[in-house]
């Protein structure tokens, strides 16, 4: 196959898109996700003001956002020489200065946090081009997009007890592979990046983001702005956890009441059915006592029948017959 012809085919193979110019984006988009374009247009530039404000600087340049309805278009729109896991909802480039989106995932109930979330790792991307440790960037992105959920508070439970905790140094650049530890992972960075936030108020966040982007690296901006190295504060950090976590929010959560009701509905259904189900054995038993009775009678009568004397009358035999009488 030419090159020539390669290229057509990759032309008809793509998809037809529309495009969006804001201030400070561009938004190219699938025709599927027209209508989600239109609604981001309204509120992607007072986000990133937003973002803007906690990190203490925007990041420059005009940013690209590429909207595809499904893994489909989503693969077919991206960047070129990328190719998204199918199951990838939201992924940031920095060096390319561009947002990829599901639209779908963007039209659900947590769009506004996907949204915030890729637009975080962005902006530090921008900032800082591979400064940042990886928790600091999950912790950071799960902050500004208030990711907090259940599932993590109880990661952080079970790492307050020593159960599954990492070491932050662990988490520099390799993320872990399995679920729960994962989920570890998260919950971790977000705690400490939020103990960093409370600790020094937001000012003193962003002057660690300025060293950094300054070109300092990263442990010796942390020294320099919190005073103190980030081992040392990190064990400071996990004194706090046992306090920090327990496991009442875990037990009066709205989610575990609901797990509890449903469990009650299924115990007190699998109670019912049980009953349902005893009765109907017995009454099957009942009705075979019954048959058995009807058998051993009907049996009983039998028997009763053929053992009995015969009561049969002989005919009656010639010479017992009355002679005819005369008539005169």
């Amino acid at each position: 196959m030419s090159p020539a012809l390669l290229l057509a085919l990759v032309a008809l193979a793509a998809p037809e898109t529309g495009r969006l110019e804001l201030q400070r984006f561009e938004l190219v988009f699938t025709p599927r996700a027209e209508g989600t374009a239109a609604l981001l247009s309204r509120t992607i530039e007072a986000e990133r003001d937003d973002l803007a404000r906690r990190l203490g600087r925007d990041w420059g340049g005009h940013t690209l956002v590429l909207l595809g309805d499904g893994p489909d278009e989503v693969a077919a729109i991206a960047p070129a020489g990328v190719e998204p896991p199918r199951w990838a909802a939201g992924m940031a480039f920095p060096a390319q200065n561009t947002l990829l989106f599901d639209a779908r995932a963007l039209r659900a109930d947590t769009g506004r946090q996907l949204l915030l979330h890729e637009m975080a790792h962005l902006a530090l991307g921008r900032a800082a081009p591979g400064a940042w440790p990886r928790w600091f960037q999950e912790g950071f992105a799960i902050l500004v997009a208030g990711e907090w959920s259940l599932s993590r508070y109880t990661a952080m439970y079970r790492a307050s007890l020593g159960e599954s905790a990492i070491p932050l140094s662990a988490l520099e650049r390799r993320w872990p592979d399995g679920l729960s530890q994962v989920e570890v992972a998260y919950a971790q960075s977000y705690s400490f990046v939020s103990h960093l936030y409370e600790k020094g108020g937001e000012q003193t966040f962003r002057r660690l983001i300025d060293h950094v982007a300054e070109g300092a690296p990263f442990a010796a901006a942390f020294r320099s702005v919190y005073g103190v190295g980030l081992e040392e504060e990190e064990r400071a950090w996990r004194e706090t956890l046992s306090s920090r976590f327990s496991w009442v929010p875990i037990v009066t959560s709205n989610a575990t009441l609901w797990v509890l009701i449903t469990a009650l509905f299924i115990l007190a259904y699998l109670r019912i059915r049980r009953r349902r189900r005893l009765r109907l054995e017995a009454m099957e038993l009942e009705e075979q006592a019954k048959e058995a009775a009807l058998r051993i009678a009907m049996a009983e009568a039998e028997r009763a029948a053929a053992e009995a004397p015969s009561t049969a009358v002989e005919p009656p035999s010639e010479d017992d017959e009355e002679p005819p009488r005369t008539t005169h």
